[in-house]
């Protein structure tokens, strides 16, 4: 594997693109004033903030807050389905499944760096590498086949499509090594994605379809990388206005790119040529936490909590990015085992539908039922509960109606 070096062009393309750079960020007032933000997660209507040793959780988008725990220092944070996973430091890991009324303690030497749930299992992150259940009550199987034993510090997982990915430091010494590791069959097999590249710290990686960013801050590797082949080769950004800011989170999304760094939060839309900063004066600093769903951006400073639409900031307005022609693509992988991509393309705006069917042709599961902007899409189809066999998906986009076949092989 090698690096690739800035490509230097000869000719540009002139696209229109518009960045707004006078973003509506707006102010959630809380509890958390004056104290460190490091923990963001948004779920239905709860927002949870984790601030130093307390979690605060509104129901109401911060108009009210409750604490609803206090003592440990909380290191991750993770919800699903209503239930909440908290990752401390040295007390290992608490589940309330009643909004913090009560929690429950697993894993109770360990500093959970992550959580994060697959289809019924439930992966974490530790200081001594990765642990899996499928029922907390019951055990916990060590997964780390791949990764080397000096990579037991398993910071970060990502998912993206039917790969995992893992972000990792030196076990010992955290600030002397990390490394990216990709596992294709739900973490049994792990490989290391940058094993030529010998990186003392990866601040954050971002993942969208194809396109892997990982932030470093090296004397010999600074900066943001990007690859498009799981690692094979990487190509280092030119981050023209970013440095020597340091991106401490990524978030990646189409042509958009968002840093989050200690002078604010920058955007780029073209491989990092330029970037801009979309912060406003009031929060132009270190940024401690960064979150992001399909509607909003949550920031964290110090003592501070900012959200801001995502159409605010992102662009889609590429003309060469629309798509000429309607079309569903065949999902990939394909057969797969319990997740797949499904990308379709809409040329102009419309109401879209992508449904599921047994091959009987009854109906299992609706993915898109909403108007969509003229993009390409890419959507997630997970097969939790669902037998091995042949099954269909529909797409209907104003005249347009395609059905494709997909293997599911458990």
């Amino acid at each position: 594997m090698k690096i690739i070096e800035p490509i230097k062009r000869i000719f540009f393309i002139l696209i229109f693109i518009q960045i707004n750079l006078s973003a509506q960020w707006n102010k959630i007032e809380g509890p958390f004033e004056n104290l460190p933000i490091y923990q963001i997660f948004v779920s239905g209507n709860n927002l949870y903030i984790g601030a130093g040793w307390d979690l605060f959780l509104s129901t109401d988008g911060g108009s009210n807050w409750n604490n609803i725990l206090s003592g440990p220092y909380i290191r991750s944070l993770f919800v699903d389905n209503n239930i909440i996973y908290v990752g401390t430091a040295g007390q290992g890991m608490k589940v309330s499944n009643n909004n913090g009324i009560s929690w429950n303690n697993y894993l109770t030497a360990s500093t959970v760096m992550d959580i994060i749930k697959i289809d019924s299992f439930i992966y974490v992150g530790t200081n001594n590498g990765i642990l899996i259940s499928n029922n907390i009550n019951d055990r916990w199987i060590p997964s780390n086949n791949g990764i080397p034993a000096k990579y037991k510090y398993a910071d970060k997982f990502y998912k993206s499509g039917s790969n995992l990915y893992l972000l990792a430091y030196w076990q010992a010494h955290p600030e002397m090594g990390s490394s990216i590791f990709i596992s294709s069959d739900s973490g049994s097999n792990w490989t290391n994605i940058i094993n030529n590249m010998e990186i003392k710290i990866i601040m954050d990686v971002a993942i969208d379809g194809k396109n892997i960013f990982m932030s470093t801050s090296d004397d010999s590797y600074n900066g943001i990388f990007k690859s498009t082949n799981n690692g094979e080769t990487w190509t280092h950004l030119e981050n023209n206005g970013l440095s020597p800011n340091t991106a401490n989170f990524l978030y990646a999304k189409g042509i958009n790119l968002l840093a989050g760094t200690e002078a604010g939060v920058f955007l780029t839309i073209n491989n990092g040529d330029n970037w801009n900063s979309i912060s406003n004066a009031s929060f132009n600093s270190s940024v401690s936490a960064l979150f992001a769903n399909d509607s909003n951006i949550y920031i964290g400073t110090d003592g501070n909590l900012w959200k801001c639409s995502l159409s605010e900031i992102i662009s889609n307005s590429n003309s060469d990015n629309i798509p000429g022609d309607f079309e569903l693509e065949q999902n990939y992988p394909n057969p797969f085992n319990y997740s797949t991509m499904i990308n379709y393309k809409i040329p102009k705006k419309s109401f879209v539908t992508l449904e599921i069917y047994d091959i009987l042709g009854r109906k299992i599961s609706t993915l898109v039922h909403e108007e969509k902007d003229a993009n390409s899409y890419s959507v997630q189809f997970n097969s939790e509960r669902l037998a091995s066999g042949i099954y269909l998906y529909k797409i209907i986009a104003d005249d347009f109606i395609q059905t494709k076949k997909m293997v599911l092989l458990k």
